[in-house]
C-alpha cells in the first residue's frame, strides 16, 4: 500500500470487455489504492502518452491483440522496463510462451481470485518503483562522483602550488613542505584515477595495465603512511627486491590496495608494534606471479567478521587501537580492484597470542617472466 508521501500508483488496463474494465478498475482503486486508466483497444493504449506503473492486458482483443501491445511497449524506451501481466481466459501453454517471449512478466488466468490478482499487481508495482529508486540512486551518486573529482581537483591543485612556492622561499621547512606535496601529488593522482575509473565503469572497460616495480610502488605507499605510523611509534619494515615487475595499474596499486591495506596495519597495531611488507617471486604458478604481503602484528581481525570480510551488504567499521575511524569498505573495494586489475587478493588473521596479526595477501602477474633468468 502506498505511504502519504509516495506517488500514487498507476495502472493502465486493456481489455475489449466493458464489465470487465468496470471490475478490474473497482478492485484495483479500493485494494491497491493506485488510479487506472482504461483501454478498450490496443491502439488506443499505444497512442496514449500517460505514464504508467504497470500494464495489465488481456490477450484476445479485435485489431492489435495484447501480445503485439506487449512487444511495441517493450521496443520503446519509455515503457521498456514497466511490468507487463497478462489477464486472459487463453490457456494453451503456446500462448502462454508467445506472451513471455513478448515481454510480460506474470499471467493471471480468467476467471481470477480478486485477492491473488491484487497481491500480484501490488508485488509487481513495488518492485517496478524500488527498481527506478535505485537507477535515481545510482545516477546521483555518478553526479556526486563528477562533481567531486571536478572540485577536489582545483583547491588541491592550488595547496600543491603554494606549497611549491614555499619550498623555494623556505629552505628550513623542506622536509615538511615535501611530506605536503607528496600528500598533494598522490591526492591528485587519486582524484584523476577515480574519474578514469568511473568512465571505464560506463563503458564497461577493464583498468587499463602497466609494467610497475614493486619496489617502488611499496616505497610510494610507505612515504604516504609514515606520518601516521609515527604517530603511534610503529616501525615499517620492507623487504622487496628491486627486480620484481608486475603487470598491474600502478595507481590502483598503490593507492587502492598498498595504501589501503598500510592504513588498516596502521590503524589496527597498537603503538610500538612493526609492519611488514614483502614481496618475493612464485614461479609455480601459471603465468609466473609475484607475491605481496602486509604483515602487522596488531589485534587481529575475529574469525566473525574475518569469514564474511568481502561480502556486499552494510558497511563494516571498527574503531583502531587509537580510535581511529574508516568506512568499513575500505577491504570489499580493495578486492574488487584487484580483481579488476587481473591479480586477486586474500587475508588470514589471528587474534591470540603468539601469532597474533593481519596477513594480507595480493597476487599479480609478473610483467618480465622469471626474474632469476638471465
Amino acid at each position: 500500500m502506498q505511504t502519504s508521501k509516495a506517488k500514487p500508483f498507476r495502472i493502465a488496463i486493456l481489455d475489449d470487455a466493458r464489465t470487465t474494465l468496470h471490475l478490474l478498475t473497482r478492485i484495483l482503486e479500493q485494494s491497491v489504492g493506485c488510479s487506472t486508466i482504461s483501454f478498450s483497444d490496443g491502439n488506443s493504449l499505444l497512442a496514449s502518452e500517460a505514464t504508467v506503473d504497470l500494464y495489465l492486458l488481456d490477450i484476445r482483443m479485435p485489431g492489435i491483440n495484447g501480445i503485439d501491445v506487449c512487444r511495441i511497449l517493450r521496443e520503446r524506451p519509455d515503457s521498456s522496463d514497466v511490468p507487463i501481466i497478462f489477464l486472459s481466459a487463453g490457456k494453451e501453454p503456446e500462448t502462454r510462451l508467445k506472451a513471455l517471449r513478448a515481454g510480460a512478466i506474470d499471467f493471471v488466468d480468467k476467471p481470477f481470485f480478486p485477492e491473488e490478482l491484487v497481491l500480484r499487481v501490488e508485488g509487481q508495482v513495488k518492485l517496478h518503483r524500488y527498481r527506478q529508486q535505485l537507477r535515481q540512486q545510482l545516477e546521483e551518486k555518478k553526479t556526486l562522483l563528477r562533481v567531486l573529482c571536478h572540485d577536489l581537483k582545483n583547491p588541491v591543485g592550488a595547496a600543491s602550488s603554494f606549497l611549491e612556492l614555499a619550498q623555494i622561499n623556505d629552505e628550513s621547512n623542506e622536509l615538511e613542505v615535501s611530506s605536503a606535496r607528496l600528500a598533494c601529488d598522490s591526492a591528485l593522482e587519486l582524484i584523476a584515477h577515480v574519474a578514469e575509473f568511473h568512465k571505464l565503469e560506463e563503458a564497461q572497460a577493464a583498468l587499463p595495465l602497466e609494467t610497475v616495480r614493486i619496489k617502488e610502488a611499496v616505497e610510494e605507499s610507505i612515504r604516504i603512511n609514515s606520518p601516521k605510523a609515527a604517530q603511534k611509534d610503529l616501525s615499517i619494515e620492507m623487504n622487496c627486491p628491486g627486480e620484481l615487475f608486475i603487470l598491474v595499474n600502478r595507481v590502483a596499486l598503490v593507492h587502492n590496495l598498498l595504501n589501503n591495506l598500510l592504513s588498516n596495519s596502521v590503524k589496527f597495531t597498537p603503538a610500538g608494534g612493526t609492519i611488514r611488507v614483502s614481496a618475493d617471486f612464485q614461479p609455480e604458478t601459471e603465468p609466473p606471479a609475484c607475491r605481496i604481503e602486509v604483515a602487522d602484528d596488531g589485534v587481529g581481525i575475529p574469525e566473525g567478521i574475518l569469514n564474511t570480510l568481502f561480502e556486499p551488504g552494510p558497511t563494516r567499521s571498527t574503531e583502531g587501537t587509537d580510535g581511529e575511524l574508516g568506512s568499513g569498505m575500505g577491504l570489499v573495494l580493495a578486492k574488487i580492484y584487484a580483481e579488476r586489475c587481473g591479480g586477486t587478493l586474500e587475508i588470514s588473521s589471528q587474534t591470540d597470542a603468539p601469532s597474533r596479526g593481519t596477513t594480507a595477501t595480493l597476487s599479480f602477474p609478473m610483467a618480465c617472466g622469471d626474474p632469476l633468468d638471465s
